[in-house]
């Protein structure tokens, strides 16, 4: 007996959503990369950024590619999660047979960013230089 075929009263984005669901618990890491896609877009569900960084940490860590370089995207653009986006990016390349460009210069942007965070403040008075009039 299908599950589905008993939720007539649901619409068919629910129905995906419920679909997904279905397979992401039961290991599916193409379905559980489709639910996060649903989670960090609100589609059928709320958005839920919390919930849509764990589905795709849990397909990427299968090896799902696509898990992997969106919840890069995730990380770093919209929860400015720069040190976790790096890994994230770093694991999809060795995921991945292409050559990702984008991707590498996204890498070293991240790796630049986190060095200058790193990186003392410089003490503004030291910058400050006066003249001194005879």
């Amino acid at each position: 007996m299908n599950p589905f075929s008993e939720q007539s009263d649901l619409t068919d984005v629910e129905k995906e959503f419920l679909r997904l669901s279905t397979l992401s618990v039961k290991g599916d890491a193409k379905a559980q990369t489709s639910l996060a896609h649903k989670y960090a877009l609100g589609k059928g569900v709320e958005k839920d950024m919390n919930e849509a960084v764990r589905w795709y940490r849990v397909a990427g860590n299968q090896g799902e590619a696509e898990a992997q370089f969106n919840l890069g995207i995730l990380l770093d653009r919209y929860l400015q999660r720069p040190q976790l986006a790096l890994a994230a990016y770093e694991r999809y390349l060795t995921l991945t047979d292409a050559e990702e460009l984008r991707v590498q210069a996204w890498i070293a942007d991240l790796r630049e960013r986190l060095q200058a965070a790193e990186a003392p403040a410089a003490d503004p008075a030291a910058a400050v230089t006066v003249e001194q009039t005879p």
